[in-house]
């Protein structure tokens, strides 16, 4: 056997020792690879545009409020967009004349209270005199006849003034319900008529309202979509007016968030039946046997593992089509490159969100 210098076997010893260390490091032939990614798409309802009209946002609690008497407008306590609680006072007529009829009502009053009281006392005596037979039965029927009178006189002289004590009250107008202003339609020195809107408080919840021509069928608690500057929102149809109004259109009220202000407009938003289907993009379609029969690659239930899944397309709309059948919303489908991929494979899904950025 060779002699092995004494100085050579240590740097024999490193060359083994390196190569058993490369030989561990090596690539196994078995270890699994990686998932690749792919980018997926949600499969989403079909987004179709429709007719939009505007509405305006209204208080549920909504009062309308109007002066019961007539007179000019003395003092204003509230503006539009001030809040007011229930009872708070809003403006005052003038009461100059409303008090000179309650002074008037109350001397009839007085006068014809005065009267019957004369007309009573002479009845007692008279009475008295009957029971002695000291009067004739004519002069008994006469006085009772006086009596009637007066006291039709005295209930109509009260009812005079307490008329006039009602319409000095009503010229005072107060707030029914807690609320905001939400319009006014009076100021200083004007004459207000009766019944004529002046003021109109904003109470609590709100919702939209909106004439839609009769064509239109919406049914209650069905669902629609709302945008107010650039934003959109959810929203329920909760009432529709049983009869037509002017130029054969119903009125709507539909619910509104609760940012939304009395005497904003809003666009309520309304389009086709959901019945349309789903869409997805073109570029997730592979070709299949006929021009409404292809497949796409879905994930499955576990969301990583790609299944090949025959769908019935509709129309194009734009960069999208109309699946009929064979996917449901929220389905994830891959968007790109589904050709390399296939069917089982596992993937990292990297999720494709609008205007086409992962």
């Amino acid at each position: 056997m060779p002699h092995t210098p004494p100085m050579r076997r240590p740097l024999l010893l490193a060359l083994s020792l390196l190569a058993l260390t490369a030989c561990n490091n090596a690539p196994s032939q078995s270890a699994p690879l990686a998932p690749r990614p792919a980018l997926v798409v949600t499969a989403g309802d079909i987004a179709q545009p429709g007719p939009a009209y505007i509405a305006e946002v209204r208080a549920v609690s909504r009062a309308e409020l109007a002066f019961a008497v007539s007179g000019r407008v003395a003092r204003l306590h509230a503006d539009v967009g001030n809040a007011v609680r229930a009872g708070q006072l809003l403006a005052e007529l003038d009461t100059t004349p409303l008090r000179a009829q309650l002074q008037a009502a109350s001397s009839e009053e007085t006068a014809a209270r005065v009267r019957w009281q004369e007309v009573r006392q002479r009845h007692s005596r008279i009475h008295a005199a009957q029971l002695g037979q000291a009067i004739s039965a004519g002069e008994m029927d006469a006085v009772k006849a006086e009596l009637a009178a007066a006291a039709a006189a005295l209930d109509a002289a009260s009812a005079q003034r307490s008329q006039a004590e009602w319409a000095l009250a009503q010229a005072s107008l107060r707030a029914p319900v807690d609320g905001v202003i939400g319009s006014r339609q009076l100021a200083v020195g004007q004459s207000a008529g009766p019944g004529a809107n002046v003021f109109t408080v904003e109470g609590s919840g709100r919702e939209l309202a909106l004439w839609l021509p009769a064509s239109v069928k919406l049914a209650i608690g069905q669902r629609v979509a709302l945008q107010y500057e650039q934003a959109l929102h959810n929203g329920k149809v909760l009432r529709i007016a049983a009869t037509l109004g002017a130029g054969g259109q119903r009125q709507v009220f539909i619910s509104a968030p609760a940012q939304a202000q009395p005497g904003d407009t809003w666009q309520v938003l309304l389009g086709r039946d959901s019945d349309a289907g789903i869409s997805i993009p073109l570029r997730a379609l592979l070709p299949g046997n006929t021009t409404v029969q292809n497949h796409v690659l879905r994930l499955g239930e576990d969301g990583r593992t790609v299944e090949k899944v025959t769908v019935i397309t509709g129309e194009v709309q734009d960069d999208r089509i109309q699946i009929i059948k064979g996917l449901k919303a929220e389905d994830m489908v891959v968007v790109a490159g589904a050709n390399a991929i296939a069917p089982g494979t596992r993937v990292t899904p990297v999720l494709l969100r609008d205007g086409g950025q992962p």
